[in-house]
């Protein structure tokens, strides 16, 4: 399903475009009332003005909504990656960790060097307890930097090394 039919089916509710949209939806295991927000409030066809609208829910603290309306980005422009991190951030936030995971990975799988993608699998495997795996996403993150020094997640990256690097001593 491309852009052009899903906005057909906001405009014109056609039956058979919803129940792919809504098979789409289910099948993908997007947030389930994700559909319901873009069909029943009419969002408009502008992304960017969804994006807005989740960002200003998430820095509201309003995770839920935020989940909702990057699971709608996620749905009509699959091949964005910032609504991908905006929706693993939710995911996480929500505990969702499996999910979360998945939506990092996604964007890994089309950004392989992606610094954000890597923090936050690492991130996300330091607090499930996966220390192996988030040591690899942590060392995979510093080959992906050139200039370690200059670069902006190099504190992020900092922290979560003593904090890796305190675990293993732990276990010693």
């Amino acid at each position: 399903m491309d852009n052009v039919m899903i906005e057909q089916a906001l405009n014109d509710s056609d039956p058979e475009i919803l129940t792919d949209l809504f098979r789409i939806l289910s099948d993908a295991q997007f947030h389930p009332q994700a559909a319901e927000v873009m069909i029943n409030n009419r969002l408009p066809y502008d992304v960017d003005t969804v994006y807005g609208a989740a960002h200003s829910a998430f820095d509201a603290g309003d995770i839920d909504t935020a989940c909702h309306l990057f699971s709608v980005l996620v749905t009509v422009s699959p091949n964005t990656r910032d609504y991908w991190m905006g929706y693993g951030i939710c995911l996480r936030c929500q505990g969702h960790f499996s999910a979360a995971h998945d939506a990092f990975l996604t964007i890994v799988s089309t950004h392989p060097k992606d610094l954000g993608a890597m923090y936050h699998l690492a991130e996300l495997s330091l607090a499930q307890g996966n220390l192996t795996q988030a040591r690899a996403w942590g060392q995979k993150c510093l080959l992906a930097v050139t200039d370690p020094h200059m670069h902006p997640l190099k504190p992020a990256l900092d922290d979560l090394f003593a904090k890796l690097r305190s675990s293993f001593d732990g276990m010693r």
